[in-house]
């Protein structure tokens, strides 16, 4: 039996839920020279060999395993009085000691269980053998199975599909592979001396529930295979086939099997279908010396979606097919909120634990969830020249604060008359939010006068700042298309699909079945004041891209007094949540239905075109599916996907 003879790792696993494996990426070795230790890859087919890492890094190494969901290398370095267990990426940066003498001594190999989080090892000393288990950071070191239970250990390995250790012992005539679950319970001894003999490395294949191991023996060198249950053993390949090999690991998707030999003249990799047909030099001396270990790099592919569910609502689990590898992304939720089951929600049971600190809000606990409304009211100064409102995160401000004297409304402060509570006899317009994506605005009287609707971004608020547009009421479509108008009287519709686009018409029939369109599209925003009087304008709905959710915005009348412009006091409004369809200030299932109730026209005074009208970034004038499920979106979630106002 050779004393010497070293262990092999077995293949590892990816944590996404059944997901398509094919085969290896990558086949990492370790060799062991006196200076000149290192760790490489190259392809399965051993081409474009790559250094990982070297010595001084590795010294001494004995075993390796590879995680590919961590995308990380572990070793053993078995040094007496500087054994240790280390790690690296799998392009050897960030290496790192993770477990040293003494909670490591004499190791021969080492296993990993990504889904678990723990690294094993075994450790060979008369009297003394272990099996010991760590957390992947190398903390809390314990063993799981000792002497007499684990007698000159060889090899160890952990199946992902079983979700147990196996390790290879080799006390002559006292040879055979044992099976534990991770807490070192359940020892089950598989096969036994004399159908094992000088084993030096095992791996399972997952695929068929077979084990596999090296025997050394001079001029009896094999790789062999069992069933996990016990029972007849396979010689898929003899000597002089395999000649001095030294390590083993399986890839049971691809249905092959790797080992390296360690011969001086003649060390080389191989590999060979499980049945040991197909014998093939991968690679060979000088490129590969004193081979001591091999293992696996297998990143699992996605179909679809359904492969990457990591059974947490509170991720968004995505499969890239150009890739086919799985992300589950966390979902983001608001500041003060949590995701529980897939929304986010703010967990309270009073309205004492909803206070947000900001003294103008109404802090109150609906239901499990917090509620934290903006009320203006509480920041009343009794002035209209000094107004204030309430922002739901800074507290009370001015009601314009863009302005070059804080707290005055009036574009011209000294227009602004107290009495009156008007700047230049321009009155400011009424507004309130109307959904997420819209804000309703209902000019004031002037006395007949025509007046203009200006609306500007936050100057706070960096992705709005720059809004600076005028609300429009074009004829859309029809012979006036692109034309101010005031009702759909001004817009005489006209065909708009052939043969008779462009034509006259009061109905489809007109267009011989095509389409008859012209209608006053009132609420998009331009860059051209358009002037209706406030009767005419009535309660516009404005939208647009501008239009965020979330965000406050200063909206101004223009008047025009014998030709001279005349902007009044700014008035503000805070649009709602992003997907808070029925306005409750909370996203959840009740406006999925709210939406679902949307497209079915069921509108009512809580149920609103505007309010269910959310997608897509310029709101179009239907409520449809789409809109269903950008409200599932945001209830995930997931934020609104549209490209920034501004830069």
């Amino acid at each position: 039996m050779r004393g010497n003879s070293v262990l092999v790792l077995v293949t590892v696993v990816v944590l996404a839920a059944a997901s398509q494996a094919v085969g290896a990426d990558r086949i990492f070795w370790a060799q062991q020279t006196s200076g000149a230790d290192r760790i490489s890859h190259s392809e399965p087919n051993g081409a474009n060999p790559t250094l990982v890492t070297d010595w001084p890094t590795v010294s001494n190494v004995a075993a390796i395993a590879v995680d590919s969901s961590a995308s990380k290398v572990y070793w053993i370095s078995a040094t007496t009085g500087d054994d240790a267990v280390l790690c690296a990426d799998l392009n050897g940066l960030n290496a790192t000691t993770l477990v040293s003498w003494p909670a490591v001594s004499n190791p021969v190999g080492i296993a990993v269980d990504p889904v678990g989080g723990w690294i094993f090892w075994a450790e060979s000393a008369s009297g003394a053998d272990r099996i010991k288990r760590a957390n992947l950071d190398g903390t809390n070191v314990v063993t799981i199975v000792s002497w007499p239970d684990v007698v000159e250990p060889v090899a160890i390995t952990f199946d992902k599909a079983s979700n147990r250790v196996y390790f290879a012992e080799g006390g002559f005539g006292l040879e055979r592979i044992v099976r534990v679950d991770p807490s070192g319970a359940g020892s089950t001894t598989i096969v036994s001396w004399p159908e094992i003999s000088d084993p030096v490395a095992i791996s399972v294949d997952s695929a068929t529930g077979r084990v596999f191991w090296i025997e050394a023996s001079f001029g009896d060198d094999a790789l062999r295979s069992v069933s996990i249950l016990g029972g007849a053993v396979d010689t898929p390949v003899s000597w002089p086939v395999i000649s001095d090999p030294t390590s083993v690991v399986v890839d049971g998707d691809a249905g092959v099997v790797y080992w390296t030999e360690s011969s001086l003249a003649d060390a080389r990799i191989v590999r060979a279908t499980t049945a040991g047909m197909s014998v093939t030099t991968l690679l060979a001396a000088p490129i590969i010396i004193d081979p001591v270990s091999i293992a696996l790099e297998i990143v699992d592919r996605c179909a679809n979606s359904l492969d990457c569910d990591d059974l947490d609502a509170c991720t968004n689990d995505a499969c890239d097919l150009s890739t086919g590898l799985c992300s589950n992304t966390p979902i983001v939720c608001p500041p003060g909120f949590t995701c529980i089951d897939g929304t986010c929600t703010s967990s309270c049971l009073v309205d004492a634990d909803c206070d947000d600190g900001v003294l103008c809000t109404v802090d109150t606990c609906n239901q499990g969830t917090c509620r934290n409304v903006a009320d203006d009211s509480l920041c009343a100064t009794g002035l209209f020249c000094n107004a204030q409102m309430c922002d739901p995160l800074a507290g009370c401000v001015p009601t314009v604060p863009c302005l070059p004297q804080p707290g005055n409304p009036c574009i011209d402060p000294s227009l602004c008359d107290e009495t009156t509570d008007t700047c230049g006899g321009c009155f400011a317009p009424t507004v309130v939010a109307a959904g997420p994506r819209y804000l309703s605005i209902t000019p004031a009287d002037q006395s007949g006068e025509s007046v203009a609707l200006w609306v500007t971004g936050d100057c706070g608020d960096a992705s709005t700042a720059c809004v600076d547009k005028y609300v429009q009421s074009n004829c859309l479509g029809g012979l006036r298309d692109g034309l101010s108008c005031a009702t759909d009287a001004d817009c005489p519709k006209a065909c708009a699909t052939p043969p008779n686009a462009g034509q006259p018409c009061f109905s489809s029939s007109d267009c011989n079945g095509g389409a008859c369109d012209g209608v006053c599209d009132s609420g998009s925003l331009g860059d051209t004041p358009v002037f209706l009087t406030p009767a005419q304008w009535g309660a516009v709905s404005v939208r647009g891209n501008a239009i965020r959710p979330e965000t406050s915005y200063a909206v101004y009348t223009v008047c025009n007094f014998g030709g001279v412009t005349i902007r009044s006091a700014a008035t503000s409004a805070r649009t709602r949540r992003w997907a808070d369809t029925n306005g409750d200030g909370i996203v959840n299932v009740t406006d999925v239905t709210t939406t679902v109730d949307g497209v079915k026209n069921l509108f009512s005074p809580f149920i609103t075109f505007e309010g269910t009208n959310v997608w897509p970034c310029d709101p179009g004038f239907r409520v449809d599916v789409i809109d269903i499920t950008a409200t599932v979106d945001a209830v995930k979630g997931i934020p609104l996907a549209c490209a920034p106002v501004c830069p």
